[in-house]
């Protein structure tokens, strides 16, 4: 990172972010060796940091996203680490940085989400006992007020919309729409159809309703923000764009939706009770290596091993030890597993990771308990490809190709049991991770 006189430069020479968590954690350590002025000089520096960096990242950030999700998460990383390391320094200059140490909380809490990391207690913490101290007799408090309440009301939409699970530049669009309808969210004493409650006896952290929640507890009330997003969402349809409140964005009615999904008075929930259990699970990743490991009966492949956490009739949640980035699964990957006392293998997709301090928590939704390989022919060439499903007349099959193997729209022919089989493409299609999910009708 350049700086000259009082500016700071975060981008290169070709308008693309770099390193900003290790650019700016050397600059403060530079700034902390030789400012000799104490906390005023360090607080007129760090707040000028702190500018560069919202700058940068007004200007650069938005525009320049990496294309592949693994490489567009390590950025927001980045820009994680920068905004603790301005939430830790600004600590040091006492009373006169509480506020934007405060901000830096709330940017922190969007970037965590963002990179799939976790969001520490302390920040909770922080912005909780702002809150009360603010609020400490009032029963109802609005985003459109400024101060504490606005902050831990913004982080609090930052945790709760999902933004884990979109490409980090979907999940960035939408933090732009989550500010455009901060004024509509509150925090509320009285739980009406809320889905999170913010308890300061566990920290502040927003969590689902749980049981035994103190009597200082408040709740996160989206109710009136899920009425204004459905009235944006009407007028997009109607083409209404020039009156909306932003713009432009390239996806958003789907922002519209998965924010309207995620605070609704029924937002998304598991399908199937989890049963927590311990154990080990060997885990193999990626559709060449899964192929070879079905098609030789678990002897081509030497699996990762990760701890076990729980399971459910959808699928498994477990921790993946290690810090390297390589040993962490990405959302939407393709993997086969099997508890260490189970003799099958199953197939299933990453559909959610957490990194923590010593590894990651990986939630896997099963898509299979029985899968095969099979050879798929689409008239051009043949492919490898994993077949989820039992081969039989008239139902749908799904299988796992590589991307853009298959031409679409046409029928393919597969070989199950020595017979082969003509399958009609649905017009269904996900492609997650370099993989294509699809579906056909076995006809």
């Amino acid at each position: 990172m350049a700086h000259s006189g009082a500016a700071f430069d975060f981008t290169g020479g070709d308008a693309s972010m770099v390193a900003v968590g290790t650019a700016l954690r050397d600059a403060i350590a530079v700034i902390n060796e030789q400012a000799s002025g104490g906390a005023e000089v360090r607080l007129d520096v760090l707040d000028r940091l702190h500018g560069a960096l919202r700058s940068a990242l007004a200007g650069d950030v938005g525009l320049s996203w990496p294309s592949e999700a693994d490489e567009a998460v390590l950025l927001c990383a980045e820009v994680r680490q920068a905004f603790l390391h301005l939430f830790d320094s600004y600590a040091s200059v006492g009373a006169e940085g509480a506020e934007e140490r405060s901000a830096c909380a709330v940017e922190f809490v969007l970037w965590s989400r963002l990179a799939r990391r976790a969001v520490p207690d302390a920040v909770w913490y922080l912005l909780g006992a702002n809150f009360e101290r603010a609020a400490a007799i009032r029963s109802v408090v609005a985003g459109d007020e400024a101060g504490p309440a606005r902050l831990l009301l913004r982080a609090c939409a930052f945790y709760t919309a999902g933004l884990d699970q979109l490409h980090p530049r979907d999940g960035y669009d939408v933090s732009r729409l989550i500010d455009v309808c901060l004024p509509f969210l509150a925090l509320d004493r009285e739980a009406s159809a809320s889905q999170y409650s913010l308890d300061p006896e566990r920290g502040f952290s927003p969590t689902r309703f749980a049981a035994g929640a103190s009597a200082r507890v408040w709740y996160f009330a989206t109710e009136a923000a899920a009425r204004y997003l459905a009235g944006l969402s009407g007028r997009l349809e109607r083409g209404e764009r020039r009156l909306l409140p932003i713009q432009p964005l390239a996806d958003l009615q789907d922002g519209l939706r998965h924010l309207l999904a995620h605070w609704s008075p029924a937002p998304p929930l598991r399908r199937f009770r989890r049963h927590v259990v311990s154990g080990s699970l060997s885990v193999v990743r990626g559709l060449a290596e899964i192929g070879g490991l079905l098609k030789s009966g678990g002897d081509s492949a030497t699996p990762v091993e990760w701890a076990l956490r729980d399971l459910s009739r959808g699928g498994v949640g477990a921790f993946a030890q290690g810090q390297d980035v390589a040993a962490t699964p990405l959302r939407g990957e393709l993997v086969s597993f099997r508890p260490n006392d189970g003799l099958q293998w199953h197939v299933g997709i990453v559909r959610r990771v957490l990194q923590m301090d010593k590894g990651a928590e990986v939630g896997i939704e099963t898509l299979s308990t029985r899968p095969a390989t099979v050879e798929v022919d689409d008239g051009s060439q043949p492919h490898q490809a994993i077949l989820f499903d039992p081969v039989i007349k008239g139902e749908a099959v799904r299988l796992a190709v590589p991307k853009s193997a298959l031409r679409a729209g046409v029928p393919v022919f597969v070989t199950v049991d020595k017979k082969l089989q003509k399958l009609k493409p649905i017009d269904l299609r996900a492609e997650e991770g370099g993989v294509e999910l699809r579906v056909y009708q076995v006809l």
